[in-house]
């Protein structure tokens, strides 16, 4: 049995405006990676890098010119790592970081 799971047009617009809304137009993306590499460098899922960027948890956002696609989608990785370990911190607590 298939499930088909309709995404409405709009939706999806709405979704890519929300996505690329603070991102500056960049050509110099020295610095930035493309959002799916971004999260394997960062070590996390790409779901939560995408909320990091909905959430405006993150300023370093770069569009690369063309289509509002994943692929032209930039982060500063940098920050979105610095992002990520604070909110590890947070979950985790300091004291299990420590341990090597």
């Amino acid at each position: 049995m298939r499930i088909y799971t309709r995404i409405r047009k709009e939706d999806l617009s709405d979704f890519q405006t929300r996505l690329f809304e603070r991102a500056q137009t960049r050509t110099d993306l020295e610095g930035y990676l493309p959002v799916l590499k971004a999260s394997l460098k960062c070590k996390c899922q790409l779901r939560e890098l995408v909320e990091m960027v909905l959430n405006g948890q993150l300023s370093g956002i770069a569009w690369a010119e063309g289509d509002m696609v994943f692929p032209n989608l930039f982060v500063d990785w940098k920050e979105a790592q610095e992002k990520r370990r604070v909110t590890i911190r947070r979950e985790i607590g300091p004291d299990l970081l420590s341990i090597r």
